[in-house]
């Protein structure tokens, strides 16, 4: 009868520690879980920083070809200009001899 009591308790005392046991891999794999999900997010997070930093740099680009586009228009400009008074000084000098 002692050797009885005593299995029951040890099987109880098992029991409770297998419990406890199973509580804390439910809170492991919770937390597996939850850290899947902070990666996937921060996955996530990189990729569109990513994506905004190479739009960003895209506009970057895109305002230097810009800039560059509007320095070459006023050269030119500035160039046809000459040009045309090389053309009127021209002219004067001939009707002026």
């Amino acid at each position: 009868m002692a050797l009885e009591a005593r299995l029951d308790c040890s099987l109880l005392v098992m029991k409770s520690e297998l419990d406890h046991v199973k509580q804390q891999i439910a809170a492991l794999q919770q937390e597996q879980h939850r850290l899947h999900q902070l990666t996937f997010e921060a996955q996530v997070s990189l990729t569109q920083l990513s994506k905004e930093q190479t739009t960003s740099q895209q506009w970057e680009s895109l305002e230097w070809v810009k800039q560059r586009e509007q320095q070459y228009t006023d050269t030119q400009s500035q160039l046809l200009a000459a040009l045309e008074r090389r053309f009127e000084l021209a002219d004067e000098i001939a009707k002026a001899a």
